[in-house]
């Protein structure tokens, strides 16, 4: 079965769910009957980057690209996903770039290179773990404590 002819099957399902099938939860109402759409509307907050020494907006086809760049300056692509977000960017001591969205590391950009390097997720994980708990050694005070 194809992706639209998954999708046109959904859609129905959908539409019978939600304005043809009653469900005992709602006295036996359809759930169409019974929405009504909220009044609040969300604004997420913007994303602040105060440690970071410059703040980019990922283009609609999820790419960065660096102010007053240096001739020849290319964009560098990151993900469609994160089109419309601020991003991050703070200058490590060796020229590459570290690249942020919100709190995650998302990898770095060699200038000079003129690539993306993405941080691989064992490298994130490595600065997750926590530190394993020591195991307490049972003096043999305790075990005869314990014994009594």
């Amino acid at each position: 079965m194809r992706l639209l002819q998954q999708q046109q099957r959904f859609d129905k399902w959908l539409s019978v769910f939600n304005h043809q099938r009653p469900h005992e939860a709602l006295a036996m109402k359809c759930p169409a009957d019974v929405y009504v759409p909220s009044t609040r509307t969300h604004a997420p907050k913007p994303l602040s980057y105060p440690l970071h020494d410059l703040v980019l907006r990922v283009s609609d086809s999820g790419r960065i690209r660096f102010p007053n760049g240096r001739r020849g300056d290319k964009l560098y692509f990151l993900s469609e996903s994160l089109a419309g977000h601020d991003l991050g960017l703070r200058e490590l001591d060796d020229g590459r770039w570290l690249v942020t969205f919100a709190s995650v590391d998302l990898g770095t950009i060699d200038r000079t290179t003129r690539t993306f390097t993405p941080r691989s997720g064992t490298e994130a994980d490595a600065d997750t773990q926590p530190t394993p708990r020591r195991r307490s050694s049972t003096t043999q005070t305790q075990k005869k404590r314990r014994a009594a």
